[in-house]
């Protein structure tokens, strides 16, 4: 194939994986797969807690980057500025902030949501602080950790269920890291180094909720 078409998949690839979408992938999969892991969240409680999730995790913040790129705060919806991609962050981890609150004193949800969301949050913030000073890969990073928590609940909470999920996670990853190679928006050690972060991040977290 010729390199136009290789650029043009690794554009998909990384729309279709796109960090803040990653959330809304996780929980869809627990709902199709295992639903039982929401409790005590269940119907219109339920369909309300994954509307809002969706909303507040993507629909949000990518309406702020729109908001931000038509102000003129950045320049390109990619990102590919350090500081404009600090800039996104610092709103997306507002919002997220926010969900967080929502999520643990209005939908009451269970210790392991909110320690994986509390996990994704973490992950988040560190890789912005690493943004000031080096371009990490958030792809990498957000994808990993994804693969860390489904492989948590296929082989920690046996909900054998989700594997098929865990290995097209992971098949996704290898997927997104090449994509990102390919368009050279990341070198491979930031690449390597999302996902590191990624891997900390999610096995800190799923680690915590062994014991609560």
């Amino acid at each position: 194939m010729s390199k136009n078409i290789y650029d043009f998949l690794s554009k998909a690839t990384s729309i279709v994986v796109h960090p803040l979408v990653l959330p809304t992938y996780f929980y869809l999969i627990i709902y199709y797969a295992s639903p039982q892991i929401f409790a005590p969240l269940v119907g219109e409680v339920l369909y309300w807690f994954l509307i809002l999730s969706f909303v507040c995790t993507f629909l949000l913040p990518a309406l702020t980057i729109l908001i931000l790129y038509f102000t003129h705060k950045i320049t390109v919806l990619e990102i590919s500025d350090r500081s404009e991609r600090i800039l996104v962050l610092i709103y997306t981890i507002f919002i997220y902030t926010i969900w967080l609150y929502v999520m643990y004193y209005k939908f009451f949800v269970n210790n392991f949501l909110t320690i994986t969301y509390i996990s994704m949050l973490a992950c988040m913030t560190i890789s912005g602080i690493i943004t000031h000073f080096w371009k990490i890969s958030l792809h990498s990073t957000a994808i990993s950790g994804m693969v860390v928590m489904l492989g948590y609940i296929v082989f920690f909470l046996d909900e054998k269920q989700v594997l098929i999920y865990f290995v097209v996670s992971i098949l996704a990853w290898g997927a997104v890291c090449s994509a990102r190679l390919q368009l050279h928006k990341h070198t491979l050690w930031q690449v390597l180094a999302g996902t590191f972060l990624g891997i900390v991040c999610a096995i800190g977290g799923m680690w915590v909720a062994k014991f609560v």
